[in-house]
């Protein structure tokens, strides 16, 4: 309940600094492109930033390279030479390495957010692409971009049996486009306690047109504003879905507030406090690879399920394995999984760096103070104002994080974007 309590306490001051565009997703913000691992990086939240960042690692050469943009991205999905990027309220920009082309609501269909012949919302969550298509999950429903032909299509609750508008992740599964949607944060947190609790989990058929949808217990009014449980196909008391996945024996596995589940052979099995004793509170992302599912929570670490055994495994996070206190995204293959995580009260705390001043010297007579990176001021503690990268802590930190072999290993990209682009 305490976490719980945080986790709202944070939305809400949020929605100080979003135009009340603050529930957004992250758990794509890790992909491969060639030899290359490339993963979004901030120097704050999506909301307070104005600029993104992409780093490339090489994992054969050991070698890191950065790309600006001018908006903050929020996920990536590869495609040929071409990386797609989902942004924080610019709608979407395709890389090519020398270009940038910028798709959002003003330049597509109508110009309008709302709109169904065009990108639907500029707050985009994940992206995915296939040889001909675009398939983008928004803030305010979801689009799919013929690139081919320069086509749109978008669908919200008004024209799809979508309950919510907001979707947090989307799969494709041979001609399926799988989604997650929930309205739990914009009604019941934002308005009113009485406010409507809906969501689904929905599929697209991109060949027939036809929608299958799956929804756990809802609530909503009558005409007389008395409330009304709705009950769903799924056995839940709620709707809160945030992520999907179809593993490779064709489970539909889905997380909601507080577990995760799949569905396979008409039968639904789910896992919470009150079936594992597990509380996993939020769920920020699943994967799958060959050591089973893998369930990334927003404080309480990292969580690896054995589907043979059926024995769950939990890595905590804030330790000397993951070091950020919440994990956003996890990108998963082989033997192998990348985790991106932040600490967003990093500044009283030891970093990564080999420096064994950071165990005791930041902690005595330290200053608080801002400091320009990238035209952008931001919060660190140091130990000299003057020579500051002799010896600093930035206020938030996020990390990236692989697992191979038994063996972890760490970076601090905060640091590295300070290091790299800070003017003293």
């Amino acid at each position: 309940m305490k976490r719980f309590a945080s986790l709202v306490m944070l939305l809400i001051i949020n929605n100080l600094y979003s135009n009340g565009i603050i529930r957004f997703s992250e758990n794509n913000s890790i992909n491969m492109f060639g030899e290359y691992i490339v993963v979004t990086a901030h120097f704050e939240g999506p909301f307070l930033c104005h600029r993104g960042y992409i780093y490339y690692y090489n994992p054969n050469s050991h070698t890191w390279n950065v790309r600006k943009f001018n908006a903050p991205i929020l996920c990536i999905s590869p495609q040929d030479s071409n990386l797609w990027l989902g942004t924080y309220g610019k709608g979407i920009i395709k890389f090519n390495n020398t270009t940038t082309t910028n798709f959002n609501v003003g330049n597509t269909g109508e110009g309008k957010a709302g709109q169904k012949n065009g990108l639907i919302s500029n707050y985009v969550n994940d992206i995915v692409v296939d040889n001909s298509n675009l398939y983008c999950a928004t803030e305010f429903g979801f689009s799919i971009y013929n690139y081919i032909e320069n086509q749109w299509l978008s669908f919200d609750k008004t024209n799809s049996p979508l309950e919510a508008n907001h979707i947090s992740d989307i799969f494709i599964s041979e001609n399926k486009i799988w989604m997650c949607s929930s309205n739990y944060y914009y009604e019941y947190y934002e308005h009113t306690n009485w406010a409507s609790e809906k969501g689904n989990i929905a599929s697209f058929d991109t060949k027939s047109k036809e929608w299958k949808v799956f929804s756990g217990t809802r609530k909503s009014f009558d005409a007389n504003n008395s409330p009304i449980i709705l009950k769903g196909k799924i056995p839940l008391d709620n709707s809160n879905f945030e992520n999907v996945l179809i593993d490779k024996e064709g489970r539909l596995w889905f997380s909601f507030f507080g577990g995760i589940g799949y569905y396979y052979n008409n039968k639904w099995t789910l896992f919470s406090e009150s079936t594992t004793g597990i509380d996993f509170g939020r769920i920020t992302d699943i994967g799958e690879n060959n050591n089973g599912i893998w369930v990334a929570t927003s404080f309480d670490g990292l969580y690896n399920y054995n589907i043979e055994n059926k024995k769950w495994t939990h890595y905590l996070s804030e330790g000397d394995k993951i070091p950020g206190s919440v994990i956003t995204s996890i990108y998963t293959y082989a033997n192998t999984i990348w985790i991106k995580s932040y600490d967003p009260n990093f500044l009283m705390k030891q970093g990564l760096s080999q420096d064994s001043t950071h165990s005791t010297k930041l902690k005595e007579n330290s200053i608080h103070h801002k400091i320009l990176v990238d035209s952008s001021y931001v919060n660190i503690q140091s130990k000299d104002k003057d020579d500051w990268k002799v010896l600093y802590n930035p206020g938030s930190m996020e990390f990236l994080t692989v697992f191979e072999n038994n063996q972890w290993q760490s970076w601090e990209l905060t640091r590295m974007l300070i290091d790299e682009l800070a003017s003293d």
